[in-house]
């Protein structure tokens, strides 16, 4: 089993590695607190003003006027992130 600690540090690494690749340089945001990172969950799920707009793309509590990044609309992503979560989980989810 992984801790948390050392599952963000290696997924950090990871990040890092990626964007040198790319010839990028890595900024991470500064960490929020536990009401400003629940506040976009909470939004999409609760706000009525939202209402008609399913399937936006959300960032900091609102709907972002901008289309998300290309690798986060990745089917083959997805179902990276599904993998990774049964694992990490130790549960198999159908759906």
């Amino acid at each position: 089993m992984f801790s948390k600690e050392g599952l963000l540090e290696e997924g950090l690494a990871r990040a890092k590695a990626a964007e040198e690749k790319e010839g990028r340089e890595f900024k991470r945001d500064p960490q929020k607190t536990l009401q400003q990172g629940c506040a976009t969950t909470l939004v999409a799920a609760l706000d009525p003003e939202i209402e008609g707009q399913n399937g936006s793309y959300l960032v900091n509590g609102d709907v972002a006027n901008f289309p998300p990044p290309e690798w986060a609309m990745s089917v083959v992503n997805q179902q990276r992130l599904w993998r990774l979560s049964e694992e990490l989980t130790g549960e198999k989810f159908v759906w």
